[in-house]
């Protein structure tokens, strides 16, 4: 299926609303891309919020950063969309305000991931070698196990 006519037309359709609205919105962070599910919300005058920072407030997660020597977090696969917006980015930026290293621990690293080590001291995938999302998510408990203690050997190093 060919989306770029599908796209364009919800581009236009979008235009259109905003027209009769007599407001620009489509181009509002989470009004999503030629105007999505975001997009329709603002129309019907709600608002977009950050569900990473309102699961943060919530529980209270700075508080737990403010004690921590380190912070470790992660998702099922970063990547260069992972700076818009993702919890793992807005952990680490809670983290570096309260100056403390972040480093990312993920499912598996994509396309432009390297763009994150602005947020994080380094960035690590579970995956110890060639093998399918199968693969990865049946054996995930023992590579996370792993990774984590791999990475928990090089803290203790640096905190010598």
């Amino acid at each position: 299926m060919d989306l770029e006519p599908l796209d364009k037309g919800l581009g236009h359709y979008a235009s259109l609303i905003e027209t009769v609205m007599g407001k620009s919105i489509k181009k509002t962070p989470g009004a999503g891309a030629a105007g999505g599910l975001g997009f329709g919300l603002l129309v019907l005058g709600g608002q977009i919020q950050s569900g990473a920072k309102i699961v943060s407030e919530a529980i209270n997660l700075e508080k737990y950063i403010q004690v921590s020597d380190w912070v470790i977090t992660g998702e099922g696969k970063s990547d260069f969309q992972s700076a818009f917006g993702k919890v793992p980015v807005h952990v680490a930026k809670i983290a570096r305000k309260n100056n403390i290293h972040t480093i990312l621990l993920s499912g598996s690293l994509g396309k432009g991931y390297q763009e994150l080590y602005e947020y994080f001291i380094s960035c690590h995938s579970i995956s110890s070698g060639p093998m399918s999302l199968e693969q990865s998510m049946q054996n995930a408990a023992q590579l996370l196990n792993d990774s984590s203690r791999n990475i928990a050997r090089l803290i203790r190093m640096i905190n010598r």
